[in-house]
């Protein structure tokens, strides 16, 4: 499942008032509470399969591509994968 947004401004992430980059990254992964989730995803991913415990992807083209969401707005994607 795939949610596409268009925001009137960027999100600004608290993480971001000690590391201003983490407001321009290019992909968030969240819901992950150890590293071995990510690992478990991929490896579902490259055989074919969804993998067993939900995990949120979400981007912001329009912050490094201003042409993906009308002026002074930006986009956003947030994508689920679970098994069904």
């Amino acid at each position: 499942m795939t949610m596409h947004l268009c925001l009137e401004e960027p999100p600004h992430f608290k993480a971001a008032a000690s590391d201003s980059d983490l407001d321009r990254a290019f992909i968030y992964i969240l819901g992950v509470d150890r590293e071995g989730q990510i690992i478990a995803e991929l490896e579902a991913l490259y055989r074919g399969k969804l993998p067993e415990e939900p995990i949120f992807h979400a981007s912001f083209p329009s912050i490094h591509d201003a042409s993906q969401a009308p002026q002074g707005r930006c986009s956003g994607l947030i994508t689920r994968r679970r098994k069904l």
